[in-house]
């Protein structure tokens, strides 16, 4: 699975960017990130321009920009106002899934496409799993089942972004980003023999 660096945003805060560098040349929205997270980490140490005028911002509001949650952040971008517009720096997969689940059609996720993350699941060293799981989700990867896996669960079941009416009365609170990588495993381990 690919995932991008990304910014969650208000919709009405986001109409000027149209990416992760729009984002970078302007000093109104303030920016959170998980503190200790690998974002913060990307950040910190990159050496593209763009990141480091980010980091330089992040680090102007030093304990202000850290979160210690995703709910965190994304509360933080809820809670923002017109005055004081915030952006949660993560990964997109994590925004994306909450969107959906949470049906918040106010909210925009604005990725950086240029510098993919791929995301790998893992089992301890010589464990008897590894191969036919490996196996198992390249030919799901191949065979463009796990791009159908996610559009049944998350899109054939009616949660998609914005349309189904029940979806909006959950907490974000509530919500696991982490379960969508647990249900990755569980079904590629379900295809095993």
């Amino acid at each position: 699975m690919i995932d991008h660096f990304a910014a969650l945003i208000k919709k009405r805060h986001s109409t000027q960017f149209q990416s992760i560098d729009d984002l970078a040349k302007q000093s109104k929205v303030k920016y959170a990130v998980l503190a200790g997270g690998s974002t913060e980490s990307y950040y910190r140490n990159s050496k593209i321009s763009i990141h480091q005028r980010i980091w330089a911002a992040i680090q102007r509001e030093g304990n202000a920009s850290r979160v210690g949650t995703t709910s965190e952040g994304i509360e933080r971008v809820l809670a923002s106002s017109d005055e004081h517009p915030v952006a949660f720096l993560s990964e997109s997969a994590v925004f994306k899934y909450v969107i959906t689940l949470e049906g918040r059609c106010d909210l925009k996720v604005i990725e950086a496409g240029y510098n993919p993350r791929y995301l790998s699941l893992a089992v301890p060293i010589g464990s008897e799993y590894f191969d036919r799981l490996s196996l198992a989700v390249m030919e799901m990867a191949d065979g463009n089942e796990l791009t159908a896996l996610r559009s049944k669960w998350w899109f054939e079941k009616g949660v998609g972004p914005c349309h189904h009416p029940s979806v909006g009365s959950q907490s974000f609170r509530n919500t696991k980003p982490w379960t969508f990588l647990i249900s990755t495993l569980i079904l590629a381990v379900g295809l095993l023999p």
